[in-house]
């Protein structure tokens, strides 16, 4: 028998092994560097660029919280860019990790807006085999520098920034990515709370009007750049107030929610994605902006109402439109089950029946929508395939 080369095998190994984002930040130079103290961090710095820029960095950032010039200056130097980004290892690991879990086609065409030196722009290079990233901001001497280091040539920096986004070319990219950006745009503030009955009266108050005309001016912006098909790709630390708040002025734009595109579980207070697209079959029936907003106030795991008070339930959604219906049999007992899925506003009702008297109510936020039609769905086949089961009647979504 021949032997294997046991250092061959697992040198073999570890290639397969998936590269994980901190592990890959390594790689690029970025070392993890958290929760220094304040001595520590200054030494670090003056090392790098000497005392003159430590001295301003410490003031700004150290004393007065100030962290956008503090940013500005780590970004101006690659080695400070590093120790910004070692710092900031586990936000910057968590956004990699939740870009990694969207639908992006290889060789897609990408678009970073405020993306900085390129961190996140070289993790997207990365895991998105061939795709083509280019990152608009003002640290692209920085980042070419960075890129040289590495050898990366997939990555293309652009002295550019919102809302005009000079020297991009129209109609390009498939997917445009703003990370933790929306935040920093002086021009376009979001509200801590509104100060009104609804969303739809605060945003025919001055500053929901206000608001609009900046909201519009940058959307303008994304769809002069991006193919009619693309995705924008939000990254937010979301509450239920920013989520309806960005869905609703996407929606205003004709752009909705797609929850094909990203994976709406992973949307939380933490940083995290949410997706739109101009193109999303049912989002308006499907009220998804609503449902997304709704989405983070539900528990993870769906609560069961049963019995009369699922019955109950059920007369709640009588005036909702039904979404799919599927009713089945036994051939030994004749049981029947009946399941029914009903939406009404942005919420879905999936409701169970059967002439044992079993009732079963399941409330869900519309954005669900996809999924659980394609559990419907699955399950749908495995009954006609099944001799035991005769299928009554069933209606299926499309």
């Amino acid at each position: 028998m021949k032997k294997t080369n046991n250092r061959t095998s697992k040198n073999h190994i570890k290639k397969q092994e998936k590269l994980m984002p901190q592990g890959f930040f390594h790689k690029i130079g970025i070392t993890s560097f958290i929760d220094p103290n304040d001595q520590l961090l200054y030494r670090k710095v003056k090392k790098i660029v000497g005392s003159a820029v430590a001295d301003d960095f410490y003031n700004k950032v150290v004393k007065n919280k100030d962290y956008r010039d503090g940013l500005h200056i780590s970004f101006s130097h690659l080695g400070l860019t590093k120790l910004w980004y070692g710092n900031a290892i586990i936000e910057t690991s968590r956004i990699a990790s939740e870009l990694e879990t969207l639908s992006v086609p290889n060789d897609s065409n990408i678009l970073d807006i405020g993306g900085g030196p390129g961190a996140l722009a070289f993790w997207m290079a990365e895991i998105w085999h061939g795709s083509r990233v280019t990152v608009a901001d003002k640290y692209s001497k920085v980042g070419r520098a960075w890129a040289e280091e590495i050898g990366n040539n997939q990555v293309i920096f652009v002295d550019s920034l919102l809302p005009d986004l000079k020297d991009i070319p129209d109609n390009t990219y498939n997917v445009i990515i703003l990370s933790r950006v929306l935040s920093y745009l002086d021009w376009l503030k979001f509200p801590p709370h509104i100060l009104a009955y609804s969303m739809e009266d605060y945003l025919s108050t001055p500053h929901g009007l206000e608001l609009q005309k900046g909201f519009g001016k940058f959307v303008e912006s994304i769809k002069r750049v991006m193919l009619p098909d693309g995705h924008i790709v939000i990254v937010l630390e979301w509450n239920d107030l920013n989520t309806l708040l960005t869905c609703k002025l996407f929606e205003q734009f004709g752009f909705y929610v797609d929850p094909e595109f990203f994976k709406p579980d992973r949307v939380s207070k933490y940083y995290s994605i949410i997706a739109f697209s101009q193109q999303v079959k049912g989002a308006i029936e499907y009220t998804f902006s609503e449902g997304m907003s709704a989405f983070l106030n539900f528990p993870q795991i769906p609560v069961s109402f049963t019995g009369t008070l699922a019955e109950l339930i059920r007369k709640i959604f009588n005036d909702g439109a039904t979404i799919a219906v599927m009713e089945v049999q036994t051939n030994e007992n004749n049981l029947k089950m009946k399941q029914e899925l009903i939406i009404k506003d942005a919420l879905i009702l999936l409701y169970q029946t059967d002439t044992y008297g079993r009732r079963i109510s399941q409330i869900f936020p519309s954005v669900k929508m996809p999924e659980i039609l394609k559990a419907i769905h699955d399950k749908s086949k495995l009954i006609e395939s099944d001799d035991s089961i005769k299928m009554i009647n069933k209606l299926l979504a499309a």
